[in-house]
């Protein structure tokens, strides 16, 4: 499904329950691409440019220095790998939790023992872990379109 307004609520059901999400459309698209962008440290950057630049100058000692544009695309491939660190595990729960609270909108089951929605808006901490990345895996599909609704 092609959420096409912000009053199209998303719903998953898994065991009984139906979760209901906000589609992620308009402000609230920007605001979930915000929140997992990480920042780049150009601290680090500048520093690790003049640190890739003396070894490459260490590797290529006494041997022809590639063209400048193969020179900077090896430059380049190595400040990629300083610069776009593995997130940990911390770092993948921190996500999984702030994108459940900023897209989690309600919850429902005729289970009586399904606690309420949480007012305070964060229903992650209310959540197992495994549950939550099931969800979390199901609402990043909506961010792509499928084969089929690409063509439409």
């Amino acid at each position: 499904m092609i959420p096409i307004s912000r009053d199209q609520k998303l719903t998953k059901e898994i065991d009984g329950v139906t979760y209901f999400f906000l589609p992620p459309v308009g402000d609230l698209e920007i605001t979930i691409v915000k929140t997992f962008e990480k920042p780049i440290d150009m601290g680090e950057m500048k520093g690790g440019y003049d640190s890739i630049v003396k070894e490459l100058e260490k590797e290529y000692k006494g041997k022809k220095k590639p063209p400048k544009k193969e020179w900077e695309k090896l430059i380049e491939e190595r400040l990629i790998k300083i610069v776009s660190k593995p997130s940990s595990v911390v770092d993948d729960l921190k996500s999984i939790n702030e994108l459940l609270d900023i897209a989690l909108c309600d919850w429902k089951s005729d289970n009586k023992e399904v606690p309420d929605f949480p007012k305070d808006g964060k229903p992650s901490m209310m959540l197992m872990s495994a549950l939550k990345k099931e969800l979390y895996s199901w609402y990043l599909d909506h961010f792509n379109l499928t084969g089929d609704e690409a063509k439409n």
